[in-house]
């Protein structure tokens, strides 16, 4: 069942560009797919209102000299009302040597009422507009129990 779940959550995601961001057990992982990055950048995780982000962390294999650059509202970013953090990513190696793999993580529950939320992941250099890298659609678990159930009796047909 949770190999089912994963498969859904992950068919319903939106890839851009070398992200994905995955879902399982209360948990949203940004991982970076390759190493196309030119330089130091800035990385946010955001959910919209039908979500609640919290206790952010660092993946396995964010770059080494990655900081904490707090809350969209803590940095006036705004970025489509998300609420999230803003992390900065440093390699001043050269030439880059970013690794790929999970870069942040964010504990995920449904804001109260909501049976769906959606996850965004932004990336911007220095001071230019974010760019949408990844997004991805959290089913509430009854939405996806009714999916299940209904791929179950289309496959007995």
């Amino acid at each position: 069942m949770k190999k089912l779940v994963l498969v859904l959550v992950l068919a319903l995601a939106s890839l851009a560009g070398a992200w994905t961001l995955s879902y399982s057990e209360g948990v949203v992982t940004a991982t970076a797919e390759s190493t196309d990055v030119l330089g130091d950048l800035y990385l946010g995780l955001g959910v919209d209102a039908d979500g609640v982000l919290s206790d952010y962390a660092l993946g396995a294999n964010a770059p080494s000299d990655c900081t904490d650059y707090g809350s969209y509202a803590d940095n006036s970013i705004v970025i489509d009302d998300l609420t999230g953090e803003i992390f900065f990513m440093a390699d001043y190696s050269t030439p880059y040597t970013y690794t790929t793999g999970a870069w942040l993580q964010g504990n995920f529950a449904f804001a109260e009422g909501s049976s769906s939320a959606v996850v965004y992941l932004h990336q911007f250099y220095d001071e230019g507009d974010p760019d949408l890298r990844a997004q991805i659609t959290i089913p509430e678990p009854a939405t996806i129990a009714l999916l299940c159930l209904g791929g179950l009796l289309l496959r007995k047909k």
